[in-house]
């Protein structure tokens, strides 16, 4: 998806009402919604471009990634969205399909373990802890795996 189908997906049909709480005239938001590849298109840069841009540029100066992505995180949070990075998969893992189906049955195994529990409605600290490690390594896994479909499709 490109920044002008995002910002087309989440304006239309309402340019009108964005325009007014934006503060912006109608004809703006439209060109935010047309494509700005070469100079004579007619589109312009939409706020997804500028943040991309705010994002790069502070990752070419030197800044962290926690920096550089904050803007992000803070809209993450705004909307109770996770925001999560796609880590890089390790070389020495050998095949994504095998680690996530391995992860898949290990988390499979993990819940069956910790049903019962859940169950009564209460958990201690610890196996809580042990469960909310045991997600975000399922959600990891699942997202490295994602990209890994994505870098083979053709």
């Amino acid at each position: 998806m490109r920044s002008f189908e995002a910002i087309h997906d989440a304006i239309w049909p309402n340019v009108q009402e964005i325009a007014e709480v934006l503060v912006l005239s109608v004809p703006m938001i439209y060109k935010w919604m047309q494509p700005k590849i070469d100079p004579e298109d007619s589109g312009a840069k939409n706020p997804l471009d500028r943040l991309e841009m705010i994002i790069k540029t502070a990752i070419e100066n030197g800044r962290s990634d926690e920096k550089a992505f904050a803007p992000l995180r803070y809209l993450a949070g705004k909307f109770n969205i996770a925001l999560l990075p796609i880590p890089k998969p390790d070389p020495n893992l050998g095949d994504v399909t095998e680690g996530f189906a391995k992860t898949v049955k290990e988390f499979s195994d993990f819940s069956a373990k910790y049903a019962e529990a859940i169950k009564d409605g209460r958990i201690s600290a610890p196996a809580a802890e042990a469960i909310d490690t045991e997600v975000w390594h399922l959600i990891q896994q699942a997202v490295i795996f994602n990209a890994e479909v994505k870098r083979v499709v053709r």
